[in-house]
């Protein structure tokens, strides 16, 4: 299988600080950058491929400032995109920098010829309908440039941990579970272990060259001891968003496994899936060994692609269009978009 060139962009704070979280855990066989128009920030990231917009200026809660700023820088991003294969843009919606950056930088993507998949976080049910309504266009205007958008409610997520757990905490959640999905989608193309299963470029495009909403399902934190049992768990994920996965376009699968897995145990938790999809579905797995799981240990995440752009992709949110001043006052230690 030929070498494919895999990028991991985050943008804004949000998609900086899980790209960090990416690069600290050691995903593997991709390069990272970060863009973002908090030059303090940028100073503090880890990564070392950066791109500074709009020379470091306050444009907090405007989109369109933010778009404006990675105009402006357009083409240093298009040329440092140059080479790639594939590029994940990884962001948190609600704001500024990441909702109006991450569809130029998706635009630069595809206009250096690189297959575009952005990763988007979806802001918290009690951080105000404002910041809802901005991410749901920037998903509108994400899905204009590339078509596709993988969208992570973090609301959805908060139901996977314990009730009494703090905001760092959960926004330390996100990045770990923004990390497995875009790992999901990288370690399916890089092949690690002898008894890895893996796919080609040509086969992620056929998934997930689907238009329209992607939603996502893990297994959940804790391992489960059979492949059958980690895909049902990812088949029940409420990152799911009660979405039917018969009604999607594609299935991409990704399974974590200690290096003594069941191939066909594999297949087993596969022929269940068969259950839950359409008749037409175009469904790929992968496989990779992951050395830090126990024996007989199994982790799965499934992305399913195709769903219709205008439903609701806000979790529980309030299409109402909200007023200016109706927002929760998040402090600036906490803000990731």
């Amino acid at each position: 299988m030929d070498k494919i060139n895999i990028k991991v962009v985050g943008i804004g704070g949000g998609g900086g600080s899980s790209v960090a979280y990416m690069a600290d855990t050691g995903l593997e066989n991709v390069d990272f950058m970060v863009i973002h128009t908090d030059k303090s920030a940028l100073d503090a990231s880890p990564i070392e491929n950066k791109i500074l917009l709009g020379g470091g200026t306050d444009i907090e809660m405007d989109p369109a400032a933010g778009e404006s700023a990675a105009l402006a820088n357009y083409e240093e991003i298009k040329t440092k995109l140059h080479g790639a294969d594939l590029i994940l843009i990884i962001a948190a919606f609600g704001g500024a920098t990441g909702t109006g950056a991450a569809p130029i930088v998706a635009r630069a993507a595809k206009k250096v010829g690189a297959l575009a998949i952005p990763i988007v976080t979806t802001p918290f049910k009690f951080e105000g309908r404002k910041r809802r309504n901005i991410a749901n266009q920037g998903i509108e205007d994400l899905l204009a440039e590339c078509g596709l958008v993988i969208v992570v409610p973090n609301e959805e997520i908060l139901s996977m941990v314990l009730d009494n757990l703090g905001i760092r905490e959960a926004f330390y959640i996100i990045d770990k579970l923004v990390c497995w999905i875009a790992g999901s989608i990288t370690k399916s193309m890089v092949s690690c272990g002898e008894k890895d299963v893996c796919l080609d470029l040509e086969n992620i495009k056929a998934v997930l060259g689907h238009k329209g909403i992607a939603w996502v399902g893990t297994s959940g934190y804790i391992n489960s001891m059979s492949a059958t049992s980690a895909l049902e768990k990812a088949i029940g994920s409420p990152l799911l968003h009660d979405v039917s996965l018969d009604e999607a376009k594609g299935i991409l699968v990704h399974f974590d496994v200690h290096s003594n897995y069941s191939y066909d145990e594999i297949v087993k938790a596969m022929e269940i899936l068969k259950e839950h999809s359409g008749e037409g579905v175009l469904v790929k797995f992968s496989v990779s060994e992951n050395k830090c799981m126990d024996p007989y240990e199994y982790k799965a995440a499934l992305i399913a692609v195709g769903f219709d752009a205008d439903m609701e992709v806000i979790a529980k949110s309030d299409p109402r269009k909200c007023e200016q001043d109706e927002i929760l006052d998040v402090p600036v230690l906490l803000k990731r978009a």
